[in-house]
């Protein structure tokens, strides 16, 4: 190939992606303002509620029993709370309100399955006990058929 049609070829190639810059600068490629400010927002009011969620679950009687037992003040805690991760205020959030639940009387879902499971057992046993016939055998000394 020559220097011309190099430069031929180059200056086609050109004139292509020139042509096709405004289909592709039809395309919006940000994000509109209200959406991100919306997801913001909601971000925000979400961790402010862990956030809460925490701190009265320090508050507890439990928990400041435990906090002074290890020679840590709750106020500390409290105020410390909003330094941490998002991941790490929902896990403690989340484990705050299981501890509620607790205190509180309402239990999780695990101990129930267990409790159903062992019902069923004792349920099935009773089943097939009355099942059973009993009387299949000859009741005699000797065992003899």
């Amino acid at each position: 190939m020559s220097d011309r049609s190099i430069r031929r070829a180059i200056a086609s190639a050109t004139a292509v992606l020139l042509a096709a810059g405004p289909l592709h600068a039809a395309v919006p490629h940000m994000a509109r303002t209200e959406i991100v400010a919306d997801q913001l927002a909601t971000a925000a009011k979400l961790r402010a509620e862990r956030i809460q969620v925490v701190r009265d679950a320090l508050q507890l009687p439990q928990a400041r029993e435990e906090a002074a037992r290890r020679h840590v003040k709750v106020d500390v805690l409290s105020t410390r709370v909003a330094t941490l991760s998002d991941r790490e205020l929902e896990d403690l959030a989340k484990r705050s309100q299981n501890v509620k639940d607790v205190v509180s009387g309402h239990r999780g879902g695990d101990d129930t399955l267990v409790i159903v499971a062992v019902l069923f057992l004792v349920a099935a046993l009773v089943v097939l006990a009355a099942v059973y016939d009993w009387d299949d055998y000859y009741d005699d000394d000797c065992y003899c058929y």
